[in-house]
């Protein structure tokens, strides 16, 4: 459980004390604070690990708040009209009373020197720090919610409820209006090197820009407002929280990398730590979250359109692909997004890569096999079936392919004299739809496994009847069947909440139990010594082939529907109905020092957080670490 529960675990920190919505944080450009404000109308500072060094009122609800470059100083801005600028040691320093109207966000200039605020009577002011007023821009047909400055001080942009986004230049002129947002503009902030807009809006998207203006790319996958976001450090991600309760980090392309789940309601901001190794994030459910960007033991990647139906990793374990609905994703190991197949007449059900050759073969629901260059160029099509193909499978030495229909039979194919793949033998005696089927490493035999339940030998060459079925003693529907590296073991996986290790002979070895729930697919490690089980109850359980349970493996947040390893035996990937893909660090999954690990996760929780008793704050005081 304890290993569960630190593989789940996202969240390291969060920050109790404001007694309402918390609308706005910051952390300091130097990284040594972090600063809150809320409906409870203050404005608090607190260290990183989450000590609240002090609390201030403003007077009137507190919407943005920034920090001066030099991280000596702090801005809050107020729905009473004010701007308060505070030292950090919590000094009032000047108030800057020149609105009659909220201020909704502030941003201090790069050099410092002057400080913009977003108005709800349609303006952006440009003011000194010494409260003097140096220009009133204007255009915006409603209220401006948010005002951004590049880093490099060459431009201003700002955002409005009116759905606008304008461009300015440093000395007031207006460049541009943006449009193509259909909803309030909530954030804007521009990219280190300023040459990146980053927008997001009550439509669900967030939107890329030139900094003149130019639409790269718009960001979709929020199923609500997208109310904050933010630039990593090093330009390379990017952060956004919602209305719909989560914050989602972005690769620049558009691929969704993490997702971080906690909030119980709208989330109204964030932010990252300067180092980039933390999130945090503001809601209304009164908390500050704090969020670990990466962690050692696995990689979500989000970008399918429906359940991740299968998933396969290339011979030199360099790249994966996954099956989701009508398309194809190809993967880099490290996890960047390399291409997308669709074909939106069709639904892909397996894929297999070639162990002698850089091209893939995928099953469709149109009864088809297509071959693929590792590339995702298309190379040829195969028919032969009548109704969906639900497994494709290569022989050990790359020149067959067998294929398992809901049509009942079995297909091999076969490389010919050009060179090119052709139906060479059918196999007959199925009388139900076939949900798997597999080569021996020899590739003299295949096993496969239909709706009725137990496991079909053939011979490769020879008969195309069936050597011999053995009757498979499960609860309930068989899904799968694998035959070990070693072709001594032929392992079944069913819904009854087992699955069983045979010889060859049909004779029945062991039987693994995994509690109340289902297993619908299962891997041997290339080395043959590990099995991983996949669960319907959104887990995944390796075990030692001896049926020694070695981890359970949480992270997916429904059905589990695929698993493969990779062939150096370093990484699982798993894909579910949660339409995520996950690829786990397995020597790091089993080398870990669960309890070690967790301590120090929750290290800065334990010391600060306001909800801990006194006695549970040395919960890890004795563990030698």
């Amino acid at each position: 459980m304890l290993q569960r529960t630190v593989l789940d675990t996202d969240e390291f920190n969060r920050l109790i004390g404001h007694q309402g919505a918390v609308l706005s944080v910051a952390y300091s450009p130097d990284g040594q604070w972090l600063a809150t404000v809320g409906s409870d109308k203050t404005i608090k500072l607190w260290k990183p690990d989450g000590t609240l060094v002090w609390s201030r009122n403003h007077g009137a609800t507190v919407y943005g708040l920034g920090f001066h470059p030099n991280s000596q100083m702090l801005a809050a801005a107020g729905v009473d009209g004010d701007v308060t600028l505070w030292s950090l040691d919590g000094t009032l320093l000047k108030p800057l009373q020149g609105s009659n109207a909220a201020i909704w966000h502030v941003a201090f200039s790069p050099d410092g020197k002057t400080l913009a605020t977003a108005s709800a009577n349609k303006t952006i002011q440009i003011w000194r720090l010494d409260g003097t007023l140096l220009k009133t821009l204007q255009g915006h047909q409603s209220a401006v919610w948010d005002v951004a400055f590049s880093p490099d001080g060459q431009s201003l942009a700002s955002s409005s409820i009116d759905g606008m986004i304008k461009l300015w230049s440093a000395d007031g002129t207006l460049l541009k209006t943006l449009t193509e947002h259909t909803g309030a503009v909530w954030t804007l902030a521009f990219s280190p090197d300023s040459q990146t807009l980053l927008s997001a809006s009550a439509d669900h998207t967030l939107k890329l820009w030139t900094r003149a203006g130019t639409l790269l790319r718009t960001l979709r996958g929020h199923e609500a407002a997208v109310i904050g976001a933010a630039f990593s450090p090093d330009g390379q991600s990017l952060v956004s929280s919602s209305a719909d309760k989560t914050v989602r980090l972005w690769g620049l392309d558009g691929t969704l990398l993490r997702l971080f789940r906690g909030h119980s309601t709208i989330i109204r901001d964030v932010a990252f730590s300067p180092d980039g190794h933390s999130i945090a994030s503001a809601s209304d459910d009164t908390t500050v979250r704090l969020w670990r960007v990466g962690k050692p033991f696995f990689q979500q990647r989000y970008n399918h359109l429906g359940s991740v139906g299968n998933v396969a990793f290339s011979p030199n374990s360099q790249q994966v692909v996954s099956v989701a609905g009508s398309t194809l994703n190809l993967w880099r190991r490290d996890g960047a997004l390399l291409k997308t197949v669709s074909l939106p007449e069709t639904q892909f059900l397996d894929v297999d890569f070639s162990p002698t050759e850089p091209i893939f073969a995928s099953a469709a629901a149109d009864g088809k096999l297509r071959l693929w260059h590792q590339s995702g160029e298309l190379q040829s099509v195969l028919d032969g079936h009548s109704a969906a193909i639900r497994k494709v499978a290569f022989s050990p030495d790359g020149r067959s392919l067998i294929s398992a229909s809901d049509d009942t039979t079995i297909k091999l194919w076969r490389r010919n004299a050009q060179n090119q793949f052709q139906l060479h033998k059918t196999f007959e005696g199925h009388q139900s739809k076939l949900w798997d089927v597999a080569f021996s490493r020899d590739g003299a035999f295949i096993c496969s496994v239909d709706e009725d339940g137990g496991i079909w030998f053939w011979l490769v060459e020879g008969a195309t009847t069936p050597l011999f079925r053995a009757l498979i003693d499960h609860n309930g529907p068989v899904w799968g069947a694998v035959i070990s590296p070693d072709q001594r073991v032929i392992a079944s996986s069913s819904r009854d909440g087992t699955f069983q290790l045979w010889d060859r002979n049909g004779f029945l070895l062991k039987t693994l139990k995994g509690g109340n729930t289902g297993f619908t697919q299962f891997a041997f490690s290339e080395n043959g010594e590990m099995i991983a089980a996949v669960g319907t109850d959104n887990t995944i359980k390796l075990w030692q082939r001896d049926g020694k349970l070695l981890a359970t493996l949480s992270g997916h947040t429904a059905k589990v529907e695929s698993i493969a390893f990779s062939p150096d035996g370093t990484l699982l990937a798993s894909g579910g109905d949660d339409r995520t893909m996950i690829l786990w660090n397995i020597p790091q999954i089993l080398n870990l020092d669960a309890l070690n690990y967790g301590c120090e996760w929750i290290e800065n929780y334990l010391k600060t957080n306001a909800t801990i008793e006194a006695a549970d704050r040395a919960l890890c005081a004795n563990l030698n670490r």
